[in-house]
């Protein structure tokens, strides 16, 4: 079974032993693996206040999620914190390559990058998948190491090829961190 986490003010809290109320069916299961600090402000099981937009609440809202915090930092440990997408256009992908050993590397796959260091024998300068820096949904959907394919572009794929892509995201959901998207210079 997987650990259930929630954020509150951007600190990430492991709350597995309060599985009654957060994990599935529980009173509070809209907050697991989401920021919910307005939800808890508002005391609100709303999905639309997990958020961590707090500038409209009122003081005894504000009040009301300062007392929760107090509460979980006594019940549960934090284990991380919550750290803002980068967003990078595909030429500032392509800096992080793995062609300067001080930058980590990272690839793009449907827009999310990934932060693949740790595979970077698979995917570094002289790794079998030439991906680093780039997008390279078409590439894992055609399983292809062709530099050609390294691009989001999936018209004309078979129900099978987008299938192999989904198979390709989920084993790089679950392996390497997600650090951001890409996005298009404005």
């Amino acid at each position: 079974m997987l650990p259930i986490y929630f954020a509150v003010r951007g600190k990430v809290y492991d709350v597995t032993k309060g599985a009654d109320f957060y994990g599935p069916g529980g009173a509070y299961h809209v907050f697991a693996g989401r920021e919910c600090s307005r939800a808890l402000g508002k005391m609100s099981t709303s999905e639309a206040d997990c958020t961590d937009k707090l500038d409209d609440l009122t003081k005894r809202e504000l009040d009301i999620l300062a007392d929760w915090e107090k509460k979980f930092e006594e019940k549960y440990t934090v284990v991380g914190k919550v750290v803002p997408l980068t967003e990078l256009t595909l030429t500032e992908l392509g800096a992080y390559d793995g062609s300067k050993p001080e930058l980590p590397i990272y690839l793009s796959v449907r827009g999310t990058i990934f932060d693949v260091s740790k595979g970077k024998d698979f995917y570094g300068p002289d790794g079998v998948y030439p991906f680093a820096g780039k997008e390279c949904a078409r590439a894992f959907a055609l399983l292809s190491t062709e530099l050609e394919d390294c691009n989001d572009d999936l018209d004309g794929l078979s129900a099978t090829e987008i299938g192999q892509l989904r198979d390709w995201e989920a084993k790089f959901f679950y392996k390497y961190p997600i650090i951001g998207k890409l996005v298009e210079k404005h």
